[in-house]
């Protein structure tokens, strides 16, 4: 028995039932040659149809070009019928039609080999196919493609409010919002020794895309005076006391 030519036999453009359960009869014994050679008694037993329409149909199939007689006989004189058209899977992997295949049977078929610019994707007779490291890498890069700056701040604690305001600062100045002017911007800000509310609130005031732990130093020297504590964590200590119980507090 055939698989291919079973599977073939199933979606064979037959034109009738009968037609259909004789083409399926012939595919189960057909070999690798996609020859067979039931008796006609042996095909009113497989298919229910009596002698005088598998005659017919056999004929007919002929015509239509689905089997061929291989002017071979067998046994008492029963007639050898080849099957045409079969298409091994791996002539499926093989076809040109696919679009990408190659000499040594890459396929788009299942939507996950590769094409031949990349040069490395193979298959095997069982159809499986190995990704290039070209592959890989397209992975990766959509993967660092989903940072989300935003995201970050508030995975560091940073305050919601003060992360959308810097975060238009960031839009009207065209800065680009990548992991590497995440880092960058973390950096700095441990150099300061500022919090990163802190940070992000000199960031937002000053109209800053990006910050630097120098130029705190340098504001500090320019007013002469060293850093206050900022509006924002006034107001944290406001609220602290307010929850420890106190009653008066100044602004």
């Amino acid at each position: 028995m055939s698989l291919d030519a079973t599977r073939w036999a199933w979606t064979a453009p037959v034109e009738s039932c009968p037609q259909r359960t004789i083409l399926l009869s012939l595919a189960d014994r057909a070999g690798e040659d996609h020859k067979a050679w039931p008796s006609i008694k042996r095909l009113e037993v497989d298919t229910k149809c009596d002698r005088k329409t598998i005659m017919k149909v056999l004929e007919r199939l002929q015509e239509i070009n689905l089997i061929r007689f291989t002017e071979e006989t067998r046994g008492n004189g029963v007639k050898v019928y080849q099957l045409v058209g079969v298409r091994g899977r791996e002539d499926d992997l093989t076809s040109t039609k696919k679009g990408t295949s190659t000499k040594i049977g890459t396929s788009t078929k299942n939507g996950t080999s590769t094409s031949t610019k990349i040069g490395t994707a193979t298959s095997t007779k069982n159809g499986t196919q190995n990704l290039s490291i070209e592959s890989t890498n397209e992975s990766t890069n959509i993967y660092k493609g989903k940072f989300n700056f935003a995201n970050a701040l508030v995975s560091q604690g940073a305050d919601q409010k003060l992360i959308s305001e810097y975060m238009e600062v960031r839009k009207a100045k065209k800065a680009v919002n990548s992991e590497t002017a995440f880092k960058s911007l973390i950096s700095e800000q441990q150099k300061s020794g500022l919090t990163l509310n802190q940070v992000l609130e000199h960031c937002v005031v000053n109209s800053w895309k990006g910050f630097k732990a120098e130029w705190i130093k340098n504001q500090s020297t320019v007013h002469g005076q060293q850093n206050k504590p900022s509006r924002w964590d006034e107001i944290q200590e406001l609220i602290a006391k307010e929850e420890a119980g106190y009653e008066q507090y100044g602004f």
